[in-house]
């Protein structure tokens, strides 16, 4: 390696601390403090690993970008034909390449891939979730609960705290079943049963955010945009209450955790 190169190298390496440093201690912790809220424990391991994987992404893109930038400015033609810029990368440079790339890629799939999932997985192991029917059709939600003797319901209301099993339908076509604030979303397919688990961990409703609110996320027909349902997420006791006024029964499962 002449003077020029290692000069070039330092400049980089400078570049990259710099850079890397501003990426990583303002630039991905000002894009995680605008994220939206999560409302539910699923919502918070998936946002775990966006978070993660949002440094690498963020601060590779930054340092992908000034080396081009450095790279043009520095080696841009005088106007003369002067033979370009040439040289031999040492073999010890490529293999460190794949190796880090294949390091990093592992470390990926375990974490937070399948780390994640298997705790997302937990959800589904709890001991007598609340049942929630989900029925998609054009253009809305119904929402029974098989437990409570509730039917047809227009509104989703879920206590916080207390895991939701919730099996989704579709009466008609493609849809499907998404609430933004819960960061998890499921197809609801004609002729097929698709389940999901959310465990609301914030009291909210879709009057005070918009993103707590089941939407469609599938294109769907003309009323697709329209195809919303509020969300409350409301405490056990004020669960109960709901489900009184509107006429239905205190489950064992329910009366066990709200009493």
């Amino acid at each position: 390696m002449d003077r020029r190169q290692a000069r070039d190298w330092r400049n980089l390496a400078l570049l990259w601390v710099v850079f890397g440093a501003f990426s990583s201690l303002v630039l991905v912790p000002w894009m995680i403090r605008n994220y939206p809220p999560v409302y539910a424990l699923e919502g918070e391991v998936s946002d775990e690993a966006v978070f993660f994987l949002l440094y690498f992404a963020v601060t590779g893109f930054v340092l992908i970008v000034v080396s081009l930038v450095y790279m043009v400015a520095r080696f841009r033609s005088g106007g003369e034909d002067d033979g370009g810029v040439g040289g031999r990368v040492h073999p010890l440079y490529v293999g460190l390449w794949v190796a880090i790339s294949a390091l990093l890629n592992v470390t990926f799939v375990i974490y937070p891939g399948v780390y994640g999932l298997k705790e997302i997985a937990k959800s589904a192991a709890v001991k007598d979730p609340l049942v929630v029917e989900v029925t998609a059709l054009q253009w809305g939600w119904k929402f029974s609960y098989p437990q409570l003797g509730l039917t047809d319901q227009e509104e989703l209301v879920l206590p916080r705290g207390k895991t939701a099993k919730i099996v989704v339908r579709s009466r008609d076509v493609l849809h499907s079943f998404w609430v933004p604030a819960f960061r998890i979303k499921v197809d609801a397919v004609p002729g097929t049963t698709n389940v999901l688990y959310i465990t609301p961990t914030e009291e909210g409703s879709s009057e005070e955010d918009p993103r707590i609110r089941v939407q469609c996320a599938e294109l769907c027909g003309v009323g697709h945009a329209w195809m919303r349902a509020p969300v409350r997420v409301v405490s056990e006791a004020a669960f109960l209450a709901w489900v009184e006024a509107q006429g239905g029964r205190r489950a064992q499962v329910l009366a066990r955790e709200g009493e």
